[in-house]
């Protein structure tokens, strides 16, 4: 996931991919904790996995090219659609929790683009 993070760092000059990171910032407790546990990250998987999700739709060729340079292809690195499957069932309110704010961030994108 970080892979993933830092590729969306290119596309800054998109609102919906940098409120999403700045979310994604806000909700990692990793500098407040000092824990590095996979749990933790659990709200930033889920958020940039609703991202990656949204930007097939509104932005699909982004979403491609940051699909194709984050390594979704190594043969141990899950796939999105998985990840997604795993998130509704695990945690759908988390997940939808996740697609809300990803879709008003897209819908405020779309409002300063006139």
């Amino acid at each position: 996931m970080r892979l993933l993070r830092r590729e969306l760092q290119v596309y800054q000059s998109f609102p919906m991919i940098r409120l999403t990171l700045e979310l994604v910032q806000a909700v990692s407790g990793e500098p407040e904790t000092g824990f590095h546990s996979s749990l933790l990250h659990l709200d930033e998987v889920v958020l940039l996995l609703a991202l990656l999700m949204r930007l097939n739709v509104y932005h699909s060729q982004i979403g491609m090219r940051v699909r194709a340079n984050a390594n979704f292809t190594h043969k141990n690195v899950p796939q999105p659609e998985d990840m997604l499957y795993t998130a509704k069932q695990a945690c759908p309110a988390l997940l939808l929790w996740a697609l809300t704010w990803v879709e008003t961030f897209c819908v405020y994108d779309q409002s300063q683009r006139g």
